[in-house]
């Protein structure tokens, strides 16, 4: 995150390493293919009277986005742990650089499960809420503050204490992290991520959920490491922008061992 810290000064590099052209194509794109994604969603959930999204006991939350091949498209927010081990405070006002870095002048995409609460004393009057129809999230709340939190209570201070931030759920990210960059932006950040192998309360009534392909295996989810569309899509971006850094949760599944045998629980194969 330490490359939000920096002053604006290289614009015009920027510009000449950026395909405009083609990151307004992948704004269309992305738009039309999350449109089609969200219709087929409606028909699947009217079917299976099936909630689009919910919170379980450690308020994370997951939501249905989408269907691919048949199969749900799940999102499902992950806890951030992080500013201290990044040490980012030794740049920051009062740090040992001397430094005294801020975010003044910059403005970062965050993207998440809904926005950030728009009164909250660390960050009043910096966050510019883009979806209309967009949830306020306790998520998004802390991993805004996370990123520039004002440092009002200065335990709580961001990491870019003087920077803005513009706020979108996660429903259209490829095409918002385009058009972000094409406005000039320069982070955006993603603290979550699609559920895999063993993930616990799937459905929010407490039962695991086995979200691989059993026509491929029951014990190892193939998608763990697979590169396919949204691998694919995120990286058509970051070509395309070459000075946005987008910052990504790698996910908290590790030691997820799933149910004890015999348990039961949750398999999508064609419905739950």
């Amino acid at each position: 995150m330490a490359g939000l810290l920096l002053a604006p000064g290289v614009q015009a590099q920027e510009t000449d390493r950026m395909d405009r052209e083609r990151l307004a194509a992948i704004v269309r794109e992305a738009g039309l293919s999350a449109e089609v994604q969200r219709q087929r969603l409606d028909e699947a959930l009217a079917k299976a009277s099936t909630p689009r999204l919910y919170s379980d006991s450690l308020i994370s939350l997951r939501e249905w986005i989408g269907m691919a091949e048949d199969r749900p498209i799940f999102r499902i927010t992950h806890n951030r742990e992080a500013a201290v081990s990044s040490r980012i405070h030794t740049l920051l006002d009062g740090g040992r650089t001397a430094l005294g870095l801020s975010g003044q002048g910059q403005t970062v995409l965050l993207i998440d499960d809904g926005f950030p609460r728009l009164t909250h004393v660390e960050l009043t009057g910096r966050v510019d809420r883009r979806d209309e129809f967009s949830l306020q999230s306790t998520h998004a709340t802390h991993v805004a503050g996370t990123i520039m939190a004002a440092g009002i209570w200065r335990e709580a201070r961001g990491m870019a204490p003087a920077a803005r931030l513009r706020s979108h759920d996660w429903n259209n990210d490829v095409a918002e992290m385009a058009q972000a960059a094409l406005d000039g932006i320069r982070v955006s950040n993603h603290s979550y991520g699609d559920p895999l192998g063993w993930t616990p309360d799937i459905l929010g009534d407490g039962a695991w959920g086995w979200m691989g392909t059993p026509s491929i295996s029951e014990v190892e989810d193939v998608q763990f490491g697979y590169y396919g569309e949204t691998a694919r899509d995120w990286d058509a971006v970051a070509d395309a922008a070459a000075y946005l850094l987008i910052v990504k949760s790698a996910g908290n599944e590790r030691e997820r061992q799933g149910p004890p045998d015999g348990a039961p629980h949750w398999v999508f194969d064609g419905g739950w």
